[in-house]
């Protein structure tokens, strides 16, 4: 099942956490030798940068994810150069959402022969599968850097919740907008949302909104 904006797709690496600098609207944190994240400190809001993450090997580099905007983009690309001179060979984009893809373009101008790596199936059972790893750290799309897995255990609960309601409506022959009215998601809303008023227009927005739609659309499938 596909739940826009909140999908959690992350890289792992179990290694110690320290902060190594601040830039601009983002933190880089060093979370082993040659691997950094830019953890994003804009507060919340509808539209904001994801967090990217950048690797440094022998010989080049590895960026995950490339924010909102070219601009952006850039601001991170210096930083990374203040780290290594060495080339960027290759970007990984984690999913298609805007604010994780749109900066790619800085990367294709900075270095032409960068391979740009994604996948059609950048949803399904991430987060089981991200559970099974054993992590000790994960590397959000948004947020800091978690140091355990409560975050992605309570995602996917919610996640769960969500499938079996909605296609528990649908079987009793409702539609998206009925479901909508029917499913109750408010232990979620306050887990997530708190008393924030933002955080729950975001919950609301991508996740009553977008993310139910989505469900709706898995459950009414033809086989």
């Amino acid at each position: 099942m596909t739940l826009p904006r909140l999908c959690l797709l992350a890289l792992l690496l179990a290694a110690p956490l320290s902060a190594f600098a601040q830039t601009g609207d983002f933190e880089l944190v060093k979370l082993a030798e040659g691997v950094y994240a830019a953890t994003r400190t804009e507060p919340p809001g509808l539209t904001v940068n994801g967090n990217s993450v950048f690797i440094i090997n022998d010989e080049d580099v590895v960026v995950v994810d490339t924010t909102l905007t070219p601009g952006t983009a850039r601001e991170e690309l210096a930083a990374l150069r203040r780290l290594t001179d060495k080339p960027v060979r290759y970007v990984v984009n984690t999913h298609w959402h805007d604010d994780h893809v749109m900066g790619n373009v800085a990367y294709r101008d900075a270095f032409p022969g960068a391979e740009f790596i994604a996948h059609v199936n950048t949803r399904g059972e991430t987060l089981e599968k991200l559970l099974a790893l054993k992590h000790t750290l994960i590397v959000p799309g948004h947020g800091p850097v978690l140091r355990d897995d409560s975050f992605v255990r309570q995602m996917s609960r919610l996640f769960v919740s969500m499938s079996r309601q909605v296609a528990a409506a649908a079987a009793r022959g409702e539609t998206l907008e009925q479901a909508r009215r029917s499913v109750n998601l408010d232990e979620f809303r306050r887990a997530f949302a708190g008393d924030s008023r933002v955080r729950r227009q975001i919950f609301d927005v991508y996740v009553v909104g977008a993310g139910l739609a989505a469900a709706y659309a898995d459950a009414t499938a033809k086989p």
